[in-house]
C-alpha cells in the first residue's frame, strides 16, 4: 500500500464531490484521479522508472498533490523541496538526490539558472509549474505527453515512498527517506487521532513540504474537501478570514505565529465563525491566551501536534480534551498509537517521571535514514530509537513536556533553523566580519527570533542590514537575524567556548541593533 490508494479509493467512492479547490480551479476527486493518472504517464513516458526520484520545489497549488499522487502510482520518490530558499540552498538539495526532474513554479524558475553548473552525468530537467499565467509555463506541455493509461507500480513497505528535508546543524541539507508503510501509518493515525471525516473541509496555507501540512494527503484519505490557499496568505491574514468564511472551512493546520495573525485581523474586524470546528497546530506550544481569543472569535477545539521530520509529523498529541484542562496547556501531549516515547539521562539510561533527559522516540513511521549519510543516522538511529535532541520530561500520567533543546536549532514561524548554517554564511563576509554567534530568543510572534552578536573589522562599514541582506540572499528570507549586535568581542562561558546562552541574553536585555 502507498499513497496513491487514499486517492484511488476516494475517487471511488466520491467521484463527483469536490476534492480540491485552489483559486478559481476546482476539481472532483474524479477529475484529480484523472489528471493524476495523466501526470503519472507523463512522468512514465519521460523514463521515470520505480525508486527514481522527482523534485518538487513548488509552491502550493493542485499540480504539487498531481505529482506527489502521480509519483506513487509509478513508485517513483517525490522529494519535497522548500521553494522559498536560496538558489544555491536549491540546487544542493537537488543534487542531494540525482533527480529525474525538478518541478519549480515559475515565479521562481531563476532559482534553477545554475542547477547544472559542474555536475557530472545527465543534466536535471526543469518544468515549470504556473504560478504567474503572465509569465510561461512547461507543465501543461509536460502532461501532453502522457495519456493516463498505466499499470500502477506495486510497492512494498519499506520501499522509499517521500523525502522531506530538514536543515543540517553544519549547513548541509539532511534529506529525511520514509518509507512507504510510514507514510501510509501516520496518515492513518493522524486522521483518526484527529477525528477527521468525508464532510471535513480543510484548508492548507502552509508550504505542502512542511510536516504540518499532513492535512493535505489527510483530506484526501478520508474524502473531504481541500482549499489550498498560495503561501503568501501567511501574511495576509485577512485574506485567511475570506477563505474561511466563503468555503466554510471545519478544519485547519497552522503554527501559532499565523493563528495569532488570524484572530488579531479578525478581533479587530469583529468577525466571528461558526463552521472553524478544529485548529490543529505544532512547530511550538500555544499561549493559553491565545487559546481563548481563538476560541471567543471562532468557537473551535484545538488539537496540538509534536513531531519531527524524521517521523514524518506527530509523535505525542494533546488532544481537544485536553485543552479543557488549563494544566495541560504547558504539555506537548501524551504518544499517539503506536508511538513510544522515553527520557533518557547523559548515560544513556531511562529515566523515571519527572526527571528532565532527552526525547528518544520509537514508531513504525520512523525514517529509513538520512539520504546518503550512513554515519549521521547513526548517531540518531540506535536500536530502534530516534534520538531527538529535544530536552523533556514525562509527567505521571504520560504527558510530555519540552524544556529545551538538545542541539541548537532554531524553530522559528515554524520554520527549523540552524545556528551554524547562518554563522557559516555571516562569515563569508569576511574579512569584514571576523566572528559570529547565532542564536534564537523568544518571540511572541516568531515562537523564535534569529538574533547574531558581530564582531566585525574596526574600518568596516558593514551594516546590520548588509548582514540581513546578504543572508537573504544567500540563505532565504525566513534564515536572516533580525536583530543584530556589534560587539567588541564575543561572550565566552569557564571553558573558553563561545556562550549562546550568554550571548542571548545580550539581546534579552535589549542590546541589540535592528536589522
Amino acid at each position: 500500500m502507498n499513497l496513491k490508494d487514499f486517492l484511488v479509493n476516494s475517487a471511488r467512492l466520491f467521484p463527483d464531490k469536490t476534492a480540491v479547490i485552489f483559486r478559481e480551479k476546482r476539481l472532483t476527486y474524479g477529475e484529480l484521479y484523472r489528471d493524476t493518472c495523466i501526470c503519472g504517464s507523463a512522468l512514465r513516458n519521460m523514463g521515470v522508472k520505480k525508486g527514481d526520484s522527482i523534485c518538487i520545489a513548488a509552491r502550493n497549488c493542485v499540480e504539487y498533490l498531481e505529482l506527489i499522487f502521480g509519483c506513487s502510482m509509478i513508485g517513483a520518490v517525490p522529494c519535497l523541496i522548500n521553494w522559498r530558499l536560496s538558489p544555491e540552498a536549491l540546487a544542493e538539495m537537488a543534487w542531494e538526490t540525482d533527480p529525474k526532474a525538478l518541478f519549480i513554479s515559475n515565479t521562481d524558475i531563476s532559482k534553477t539558472a545554475a542547477l547544472n553548473d559542474g555536475r557530472d552525468g545527465n543534466a536535471v530537467r526543469v518544468i515549470s509549474i504556473c504560478d504567474d499565467p503572465q509569465l510561461p509555463s512547461d507543465f501543461e506541455e509536460f502532461c501532453r505527453t502522457g495519456d493516463g493509461k498505466l499499470e500502477f507500480e506495486e510497492t512494498e513497505d519499506s520501499d522509499i515512498g517521500m523525502i522531506l528535508f530538514t536543515s543540517g546543524t553544519t549547513g548541509r541539507a539532511k534529506g529525511v527517506m520514509l518509507s512507504c508503510r510510514a507514510l501510509v501509518t501516520q496518515i492513518c493515525s493522524t486522521a483518526a487521532c484527529a477525528r477527521c471525516s468525508h464532510d471535513e473541509r480543510f484548508m492548507c496555507v502552509s508550504p505542502i513540504c512542511h510536516s504540518i501540512s499532513l492535512s493535505v494527503i489527510t483530506s484526501i484519505f478520508v474524502g473531504g474537501t481541500l482549499v489550498l490557499c498560495p503561501p503568501e496568505y501567511l501574511k495576509e491574514p485577512e485574506k485567511m478570514l475570506a477563505v474561511l468564511e466563503e468555503e466554510r472551512i471545519t478544519r485547519m493546520a497552522l503554527v501559532p505565529t499565523v493563528i495569532e495573525r488570524i484572530v488579531s485581523c479578525a478581533e479587530s474586524r469583529g468577525l466571528t465563525n461558526s463552521t472553524l470546528r478544529l485548529i490543529s497546530y505544532g512547530a511550538s506550544p500555544m499561549n493559553p491566551s491565545l487559546i481563548m481569543r481563538c476560541r471567543k472569535v471562532f468557537s473551535c477545539r484545538f488539537h496540538q501536534g509534536y513531531g519531527m521530520t524524521e517521523a514524518y509529523g506527530t509523535i505525542t498529541a494533546l488532544l481537544p480534551e485536553d485543552h479543557d484542562r488549563p494544566e495541560l496547556l504547558g504539555s506537548v501531549g501524551r504518544p499517539m498509537i503506536g508511538c513510544y516515547v522515553k527520557i533518557v539521562g547523559e548515560d544513556g539510561a531511562e529515566l523515571p517521571p519527572g526527571q528532565t533527559g532527552e526525547i528518544a522516540v520509537k514508531t513504525e513511521t520512523l525514517m529509513q535514514g538520512y539520504l546518503g549519510r550512513p554515519e549521521l543516522t547513526e548517531q540518531v538511529m540506535r536500536d530502534g530509537w530516534y534520538y531527538s535532541g529535544d530536552i523533556g520530561y514525562v509527567d505521571e500520567k504520560g504527558y510530555l513536556y519540552l524544556t529545551d533543546r538538545k542541539s541548537s536549532m532554531i524553530i522559528t514561524g515554524g520554520e527549523n533553523v540552524f545556528p551554524a548554517e547562518v554563522e557559516n554564511c555571516i562569515l563569508t563576509l569576511a574579512p569584514d566580519v571576523k566572528e559570529v554567534s547565532v542564536a534564537g530568543i523568544p518571540d511572541p510572534v516568531w515562537g523564535e527570533m534569529i538574533v547574531a552578536a558581530v564582531v566585525k573589522r574596526e574600518d568596516s562599514s558593514l551594516t546590520g542590514d548588509d548582514i540581513a541582506a546578504y543572508c537573504r540572499r544567500r540563505l532565504g528570507s525566513f534564515k536572516k537575524p533580525k536583530r543584530i549586535l556589534f560587539v567588541d568581542s564575543l561572550p565566552i562561558n569557564n571553558c573558553g567556548k563561545v556562550s549562546r546562552e550568554m550571548v542571548k541574553e545580550l539581546f534579552l536585555n535589549g542590546q541589540e541593533n535592528r536589522a
